[in-house]
């Protein structure tokens, strides 16, 4: 299992926590040290501005298997999951 944070479209929280419970089933082991965060999205319009999506978006972390990562990506509410890989300082690097 990999470590993903994944981004969520909803109206509310009620219905976040739906689809929360939705992603486990498929194979999510959330990470509760993490609770979900609400942000705006800014989107870009067809006349070429930018503009903040009215919709509610929520990120959530957990991992998640190889297996079930395809099902979960194409979950109802489910934007898109990044592979959380963390960040290194400068510098703390060693041989990357």
């Amino acid at each position: 299992m990999k470590d993903y944070i994944i981004e969520i479209s909803t109206t509310d929280e009620e219905k976040l926590e739906k689809v929360i419970a939705q992603l486990i089933m498929m194979g999510l082991k959330r990470d509760e040290s993490f609770p979900p965060k609400k942000f705006n999205s800014v989107i870009k319009a067809p006349d070429d501005h930018h503009r903040l999506c009215s919709e509610g978006r929520f990120i959530l972390k957990g991992k998640v298997g190889e297996g079930n990562l395809e099902k979960i990506e194409q979950s109802p509410g489910v934007i898109n999951l990044w592979l959380n890989s963390g960040i290194i300082p400068f510098n703390n690097r060693k041989n990357i």
